[in-house]
């Protein structure tokens, strides 16, 4: 039976492989049904059998033929029953083609005729042979087919068959009944019921195996077919949703019907969850066909509080789906209003998370029926689930996304728009408009601050004229003392919001709003450079208008823009005023500049010409500029020019060699721009500058080409080598599509420059182009071109790709661009194509940085209009004296400054603005100035400066002076600027500093501290210096009682430490007096007059040490915003406290709050350490005492080896915390005993060897029971290794030396002669004299010699 569950075992194995096989190869389309598997199994067993029948009924028949040709008349086998053989093959093989190739036959019909030819063939077999031939395997085989084609009830009739066709055939063949007929022996009854019993069982096993697997493959594939609709509809969900992946809304829509149709239920909603704002709100719903009317209802886009739902929200939140019933007990009354309000009997709802984070929940309803929700249910929509997630993540990074788009393109905008101008009145008209638009308001203004003054004027307003008397506040004074509001505005740096319905708000911003009809007013500071400009009020009358914190930041943005652009503003009316200066600037510039008219002459040539070329400028004005130039490149310089001159507004290069006046020809690089059309220049303008240098290594580079590419890596123009088959190839077939207006087509559609950015791939670029674009190495710049330049393509690529489009082969324009580290660079682009038919794969691009030059150009440009308005506006004082030191120019700010009008100073010396005492030193100063060779823009400054007002007063200053000349004329300018206010806050600083290094000594004397009484004086001390006060004490609050208890009073007296007056305690109860006002109160508390104070109560204790008190300060100590206590400082005179002293002594206050209530709960943790230490002691005492009430014949064993082993550990100075694990060991040494039996442990004779070694035993249950206990891990030494000996041969892990721990070594001296020492049950103890020569003589091998000559001495000196 063993071997036939063993075969049937590995039948069932292969059979599940191979139906798996069969199942599972067939398709994706295949039915997943038994029926289906049984149909195609048919199939191939049946060819299977039609195969090996034609083989086996070749060899038979050839066999049987054989033997009858071959016999003769003689043969066994009679003519007639060779005949009926044949005509039962024959009959056989017609039967099963015909079962096998006629697919029109049902299931049924040919299963069956397929079992019957078998069991036809099994009872002729068994008729022939009985059980020696093979009809009984083709029984066996009709028995296993009927179980797998059909069900048990048909398997059970062909088991009946072939039980009842063995009897039959048995009885006639044992009768000898076929022997006449047939010719065969007769058999033997025994046989025939051995081999029939065997037969049936092992068909009665396989047919119940058979039948067995079979309804587990149903079962099988019930589930796969569950699994696959489950999965096709998650497939069908996800298979919409991604058409829909740019439309969030329709998509939870879909997933939400999706959901009711996968659970057939009547409704679904989806809903988002804001956990920061304890809200979820309805994002989609859906109502199968089954929904109620009540059901129908939409919420879609309703809001509801997290708090009402806390059931739900408490399962959601872990993450765990819920399912809770109408008439679930535990609902909150919101939740089951849900269910009567929607007329719902089961709702289960799915959290919708997404990388640990809550999004929000899906809501299943049913209303038909109350309903419990399958696990694959609950799985399928928890899968869906997931794709909700990613739905609402994605919705809300899109809105988060927008919102910052939007709010970029406001700052855009506002920054383009107060860009557009530099006129300080234009700025700010577009700037109150611009930001009164953007945040939807009804009216706008724009403030100056003046510091001097601390008030503001309205200097802008919105809307724009015509619609409001723009002339209304202007110019209105505003003190900001009169309006906190503003204040607070500019002291923290931050926008404020006023509302007129706001109770809390200054009353008179609200007269202000309710007078210009106004609801809201928004402020936000100006700020630039940092420092406040002004102030920007935004208002509107709409009552319900919000400013939410990211309309501010925005507003604080737009402001901060506007501040930059107005601050731009001023700065360009600065620069304008400053033209002589750069002018003079640019003349004494390393390069050369000069002006051109428009046939070459020189109109105009900066001094650096002698310095650069040799001649002086009167040599060359007015003549023409190329007569130096060398005739061969003449012509090269001169069709450049004249193209520039062609060509207002551009730039154009080019070199060329110049005859030196002394050094013959040098190499020149020349740089013009043609402002003709400019009517302030009129001219060529041209920048050069020597490049001999260069030239000469241009040379050198080019006799080593072989071996570097110099040209191209080591140019100072920055070279790139692009790609651009692609962008071409995409412009010829946009010709090939029909386009011809390209300008049209790029208006059109924009998002084609960023594509052509795209096609532009870089190839290679050189060294001078890595260096420009800021990279570590080539690597970075490699890429298409819109990625490594990371911009949006501007006007000038635009016009490059249009002319690339018009068949334009060479390019060049300037234009701008980044750096990889953000930097701009102004550059000079040159383009051009190949023409031969290589294509467009090699496109030499190259990028000259004429960023220096633009800068230059735009300083020229800009100076003369602008230094007017530098020096009007500067906001230090420019006065220009002549070489007699008499006043030529006296700005605004220096008539501010000195307090007089430029008229009265004009012509003045300089010395009436200087005090008497510096005047010689200061003409001396100049004097030494002018006849330095220094060059005359070269700036001095002057250190330590005082100036004098029109008044007399004299006030500190810093100074930069320069000199300057125009012809035989000198000047000095001199920038002045009053520092008053930076002395004042040097000041200031340093009293902060004082401040803060009084508060760090305090600090670390507190930290060192760490008890109350050490506490107190350190803290009385230091606050009665501050102040210099007299007295002063701390009462502390006792909790439990409510009393102020204070240890007295401290007086600190010159050279002399803090000692305590009157007595040693003090105690103040229910809050009286100022120490319980202060301790209720938690405010500072200031007393003028101690005695007569109304709050004052005096102890008759203190009245001695206070009588001389007149003034006092008390301060609570405060812990966590708790006050712990109260400091009392007293003075004997009339003292005001300053705010600089309040504010150290608030500090020191808190700082001393917080150390007593750190020292109470140090003391009170020592103090829980103690008690915790003593209860384990007691634990561990009572754990010996146990294992001696045991063995009683080791009473007092513990106390005393215990005792000796601490006197012997003492003796080699371990630290304490080591001699308290060495008792806690001795006492717990012999715990392991407590798991020996106690036939062992008070056996009176001595121990077999089996005895003796669970006898040692108990070392490793000491180990085994303490090892888990943390506190006793370190005292598990002795326990267990106290029997280890000296020599390796001790137990239980034979340590040897130094190797077995030291407390270990100590304890088994001690033990051993503690145990020979006392009474045992199997010898009377020893004396003292012999146990001592015991160990004496053991030293070295068990115990440790130099433990044993310690214990030897101790034992004298006890003796």
């Amino acid at each position: 039976m063993v071997i036939i569950g063993t075969i049937i075992d590995q039948a069932i194995n292969l059979s599940r492989t191979v139906l798996s096989s069969l199942f599972f190869t067939s398709g994706t389309n295949a039915d997943l049904s038994l029926r289906a598997w049984r149909e195609r199994l048919l199939r191939g067993v049946l060819r299977g059998a039609f195969l090996l029948w034609l083989l086996a009924l070749t060899i038979g028949v050839k066999d049987m033929v054989g033997k009858y040709w071959g016999n003769g008349a003689g043969s066994a086998y009679p003519l007639s029953l060779l005949m009926v053989i044949l005509f039962v093959y024959l009959l056989s093989t017609a039967l099963l083609v015909f079962i096998t190739f006629k697919r029109e036959l049902t299931y049924e019909l040919r299963a069956g005729l397929l079992l019957f030819a078998l069991f036809f063939l099994g009872t002729l077999g068994i008729a022939l042979s009985s059980f020696s031939g093979e009809g009984w395997i083709v029984y066996f085989a009709f028995i296993v087919f009927t179980a797998v084609f059909f069900d048990l009830r048909y398997s059970l009739f062909a088991f009946g068959c072939t039980f009842l066709a063995l009897l039959v055939l048995g009885y006639l063949q044992v009768s000898g009944e076929f022997q006449a007929l047939f010719h065969v022996d007769p058999a033997r009854l025994s046989a025939w019921f051995t081999r029939g019993i065997i037969f049936l069982t092992l068909s009665g096993t396989a047919l119940l195996s058979i039948t067995y697997l079979l309804q587990t493959f149903e079962h099988s594939l019930n589930e796969t077919r569950s699994k696959a609709l489950e999965l096709s509809r998650l497939y069908e969900a996800a298979e919409e949703m991604a058409e829909r992946i740019g439309e969030p809304k329709s998509l939870l829509e879909s997933l939400a019907r999706h959901m009711a149709e996968a659970l057939q239920a009547t409704s679904v909603n989806i809903l988002s969850i804001d956990a920061a704002q304890g809200t979820m709100s309805v994002l989609a719903e859906y109502w199968s066909e089954q929904a109620s009317g009540l059901e129908r209802t939409s919420d879609l886009g309703r809001v509801y509080s997290v708090k009402d739902y806390i059931t739900i929200m408490r399962s959601v939140i872990a993450g765990k789906a819920i399912t809770i019933h109408k008439d679930t007990e535990i609902l909150t009354e919101a939740e089951r209003r849900q269910f009567d309000t929607y007329g719902v009997q089961s709702m289960l709802f799915i959290p919708i998370m997404a990388h640990g984070q809550l999004f929000g929940d899906a809501e299943i309803w049913e209303s038909r029926h109350r309903r419990e929700f399958t696990e694959a249910e609950v799985r399928m929509v928890q899968a869906m689930a997931s794709h909700a997630a990613a739905i609402i993540e994605s919705t809300q990074l899109f809105i988060e996304t927008n919102q910052r788009k939007n709010e970029l393109a406001a700052l855009l905008s506002v920054s383009k728009a107060v860009s557009s101008t530099l006129e300080v009145k234009d700025v700010l008209k577009v700037a109150a408009t611009s930001l009164a638009r953007i945040l939807q308001a009804d009216y706008c203004t724009l403030s100056e601050y003046d510091p001097r003054t601390n008030s503001i004027q309205t200097i802008a307003l919105y809307p724009p004229d015509g619609e409001v008397d723009e002339s209304s506040d202007k110019g209105v004074l505003y003190t900001l003392e009169d309006y906190p509001t503003v204040s607070q505005v500019f002291r923290t740096n931050q926008p404020v919001v006023v509302r007129a319905d706001d109770p809390m708000a200054d009353p008179k911003e609200v007269s202000l709003l309710l007078e210009a009809e106004k609801a809201v007013n928004l402020m936000i500071p100006l700020a630039a450079g940092g420092h406040l400009l002004g102030i920007a009020e935004v208002y509107t009358s709409d009552v319900k208008r919000e400013f939410d914190p990211a309309e501010i930041e925005l507003a604080r943005a737009l402001a901060d823009q506007i501040a930059v652009a107005i601050e731009n503003a001023r700065l360009y009316a600065q620069v304008e005023e400053r033209e002589a200066y750069y002018r003079a600037l640019i003349e004494n510039s390393a390069e050369g500049f000069a002006i051109l008219e428009v046939d070459g002459t020189v109109r105009y040539l900066a001094p650096s010409e002698e310095r650069i070329t040799g001649y002086l400028p009167e040599e060359v004005v007015g003549k023409s500029a190329f007569q130096y130039i060398h005739p061969e490149d003449l012509p090269a310089v001169l069709q450049v020019f004249q193209e520039g001159v062609k060509d207002p507004g551009t730039v154009r290069s080019v070199t060329y060699r110049l005859l030196h006046k002394k050094d013959g020809w040098h190499h020149f690089e020349i740089i013009g721009r043609n402002l003709l059309h400019d009517p302030r220049i009129a001219g060529i303008v041209v920048i050069y500058r020597d490049i001999t240098e260069r030239k000469i290594a241009e040379k050198a580079m080019v006799d080593s080409e072989e071996r570097y590419r110099t040209i191209f890596q080591t140019t100072s123009i920055p070279i790139w080598e692009d790609d651009y088959s692609e962008l071409m190839n995409a412009i010829e077939g946009l010709k090939e599509q029909g386009v011809t207006d390209f300008r049209r087509y790029l208006d059109e559609h924009p998002d084609f420059l960023k594509r052509a950015a795209k096609m532009i791939k870089i190839m290679d670029a050189n060294n001078a182009a890595v260096q420009m674009m800021e990279a570590c190495d080539k690597a970075e710049l490699m890429g298409a071109l819109g990625d490594v330049l990371k911009e949006n393509p501007n006007d000038a690529f635009a016009k490059d790709v249009l002319a690339l489009a018009e068949g334009v082969t060479h390019l060049e324009h300037e234009t701008f661009l980044h750096t990889l580290k953000g930097n701009r660079r102004d550059v000079l682009v040159s383009l051009t194509l190949p023409q031969w038919s290589g294509g467009y794969s090699r496109v030499l691009v190259s990028t000259l940085d004429i960023t220096e030059r633009k800068q230059a150009e735009r300083a020229l440009e800009e100076s003369r209009s602008r230094l007017e308005g530098i020096i009007n506006t500067a906001l230090n004082a420019i006065i220009t004296i002549d070489k007699d030191q008499r006043i030529v120019l006296f700005n605004p700010f220096a008539e501010k400054t000195f307090g007089c009008p430029a008229n009265y100073a004009l012509g003045k010396p300089i010395d009436v603005f200087i005090p008497d005492r510096f005047r010689s030193y200061h003409r001396e100063n100049i004097a030494r100035f002018g006849e330095t060779n220094v060059s005359s823009r070269v700036h001095g400054r002057l250190d330590s400066l005082y100036g004098r007002r029109i008044t007399g007063e004299e006030f500190p200053m810093e100074a930069f002076i320069s000199q300057h000349g125009f012809g035989n004329e000198k000047f000095y300018t001199v920038i002045l600027q009053d520092i008053t206010e930076r002395k004042q806050a040097e000041d200031t600083l340093k009293r902060r500093a004082d401040e803060l290094q009084t508060l760090v000594i305090v600090s670390s004397a507190l930290r060192t501290a760490i008890s109350v009484s050490e506490i107190i004086p350190l803290v009385v001390r230091h606050a009665v210096n501050i102040v210099g006060g007299d007295l002063g004490t701390v009462y502390l609050l006792e909790e439990s009682t409510g009393n102020l208890i204070s240890p007295g009073w401290y007086s600190v007296e010159q050279g002399e430490d803090i000692k305590v007056r009157g007595e040693a305690v003090l105690r103040h109860v229910s809050y009286k007096g100022i120490t319980g006002h202060v301790a209720q109160t938690g405010q500072i508390y200031i007393t003028e007059d101690l005695h007569n104070d109304p709050l004052a109560v005096i102890l008759p204790l203190e009245a001695e040490t206070l009588r001389s008190a007149r003034s006092g300060i008390s301060l609570p100590l405060l812990s966590r915003e708790k006050v712990v206590g109260v400091l009392h400082i007293r003075l004997q005179k009339k003292h005001i406290f300053t705010e600089t002293e309040t504010r150290l002594l608030t500090a020191i206050a808190e700082m001393a709050g917080s150390a007593i209530q750190r020292a109470k709960l140090y003391e009170q943790t020592h103090q829980q350490a103690d008690e915790l230490a003593q209860a384990y002691d007691s634990t561990l005492t009572g754990w010996a005492r146990a294992l001696e009430l045991r063995d009683e014949l080791t009473e007092g064993h513990t106390r005393r080896v215990t005792e000796l082993t601490l006197e012997l550990a003492g003796l080699f100075n371990i630290p304490e915390n080591d001699m308290t694990q060495i008792r806690r060991g001795a006492i717990l040494h012999d715990i392991g005993k407590m798991g020996i039996p106690d036939s062992i442990l008070h056996k009176p004779g001595p121990l077999t060897a089996r005895e003796l070694r669970i006898m040692q035993m108990h070392t490793e249950y000491a180990h085994e029971m303490l090892s888990f206990i943390p506190f006793l891990r370190s005292a598990l030494d002795i326990p267990y290794c106290h029997h280890e000996r000296w020599d390796g041969t001790g137990y239980p892990r034979g340590l040897k030396g130094e190797q077995i721990p030291l407390a270990a070594r100590i304890f088994s001296v001690v033990d051993v002669w503690d145990a020979l020492t006392s009474d045992r049950p199997y010898r009377s103890a020893w004396s003292k004299e012999k146990a001592r020569d015991y160990i004496l003589v053991n030293s070295g091998t068990q115990f440790d010699p130099r433990i044993v000559e310690k214990f030897i001495a101790l034992l004298e000196d006890r003796l």
